[in-house]
């Protein structure tokens, strides 16, 4: 699950379709972005955009969702490895019993104007301005998260 603007903050490129946008939302036709790699292993060349997925959501019944805009490749467990298959839901449509299980396995991204590390604790107060039980913890900077990354290998 992914706001609205986690594309344009990550700097991945949407290379068909369109990004979430507000008018994705609970009671709207349930939408999809998909990943160059889902796109490209079961729709070879044909263009996705308009097919529909089934998908089963943490503890709620399956549902169709459209496809809408396929993204580039993200490297999410590492630079070395290759890009799983990923679809991307917009937040405000994900199922409750998802959002639930989800709120303990959450990652916040935050585009600066400055150096990253200056806002960490903005970030954090912000956090607990909404929930003072989800902890804001492991702040990095993106250049530390790609740096740990491929630290194991550096080392060797």
């Amino acid at each position: 699950m992914v706001s609205t603007g986690y594309f344009r903050t990550l700097g991945v490129p949407l290379v068909r379709g369109r990004a979430f946008d507000d008018t994705d939302r609970a009671n709207s036709t349930p939408v999809v972005i998909v990943n160059r790699t889902l796109a490209r292993k079961h729709f070879g060349q044909d263009n996705p955009i308009g097919h529909r997925l089934i998908v089963h959501d943490a503890g709620t019944k399956t549902r169709v969702v459209e496809i809408v805009g396929v993204c580039g490749d993200i490297r999410h467990r590492g630079l070395d490895l290759d890009p799983p298959m990923e679809m991307f839901v917009p937040i405000a449509q994900v199922p409750d019993a998802t959002s639930i299980w989800l709120a303990n396995n959450m990652y916040w991204l935050v585009a600066t104007d400055g150096p990253p590390l200056n806002v960490a604790n903005a970030v954090r107060r912000a956090v607990a301005a909404v929930d003072p039980q989800v902890p804001a913890s492991f702040v990095r900077s993106m250049d530390q998260w790609l740096e740990s990354s491929v630290a194991a290998r550096r080392f060797t």
